[in-house]
């Protein structure tokens, strides 16, 4: 059996987005401190750097929505579990699954070939350029892995990112999925919605920083000793397990 902590949530989805430990069930929208920020076409917030990474930075008003949606959920993640504020590099890679991924980016970009190819959309024509952007800002050093799958929001990325915790002995991993529907597409296909939902996972934390604790036998995944194979369900028993101990 393989185990280990869920310390960190974080989630931009439609007219929600935020951390685990600052998210209210029985309020699932932007916060105040978002209210003038109005959601997008898909319903997702417009947040800027300074609320997703806790910091400035120059290249994120120039992303694609892809990758903003994915890095800032990352971000929240992250900073959930306390681990942005340190300076040594950690060995954490992030596991991120997806159907659509990029697609309308590289459907933008293509409309552009003709003429002028754009090279600021030319950057973001993979599904794991956040996946640099993040390592990069939280220095991180482990892997960074992309998975397509029609159900990006089951438990795929969290069972590959245990695997690989198992084989590899790395102490922590940020796994998830986030996905941009493309314009004109449906999503009947792909179980799947826009925005993104990532956790922190670590093997060794104190008791005051984890949510549960989440095991993979190879086949499915149990929280808490209950089974489940859906990441919002997963993060709803997060926000319960949380109220609970703050009662």
């Amino acid at each position: 059996m393989i185990t280990a902590h869920i310390t960190g949530i974080g989630f931009v989805l439609p007219l929600c987005c935020g951390m685990g430990r600052d998210f209210s069930q029985t309020a699932p929208q932007i916060s105040d401190a978002q209210s003038e920020n109005i959601p997008d076409k898909r319903g997702l917030p417009k947040l800027s750097p300074t609320e997703t990474l806790g910091k400035p930075h120059t290249r994120f008003g120039r992303m694609d929505d892809f990758s903003r949606v994915s890095l800032s959920a990352v971000a929240f993640a992250i900073r959930d579990a306390g681990l942005e504020t340190r300076e040594e590099r950690l060995g954490a890679g992030i596991f991120a699954a997806s159907y659509y991924g990029c697609l309308q980016t590289d459907a933008d970009y293509t409309l552009t070939m003709a003429d002028s190819p754009s090279p600021g959309l030319f950057a973001y024509t993979l599904p794991n350029t956040f996946i640099g952007e993040a390592s990069i800002i939280f220095n991180l050093t482990g892997p960074g892995i992309a998975i397509q799958d029609e159900n990006p929001f089951s438990s795929i990325a969290l069972k590959t990112a245990l695997a690989h915790m198992h084989v590899s002995g790395d102490q922590a991993v940020i796994a998830g999925a986030s996905d941009i529907i493309p314009d004109g597409l449906e999503s009947n296909r792909a179980r799947t919605i826009n925005g993104g939902l990532y956790f922190t996972l670590e093997k060794n934390r104190a008791k005051d920083r984890s949510y549960g604790k989440i095991e993979y036998d190879g086949k499915g995944l149990r929280f808490n000793n209950s089974k489940t194979d859906n990441l919002s369900s997963i993060k709803e028993s997060c926000i319960k397990t949380l109220e609970a101990k703050q009662k």
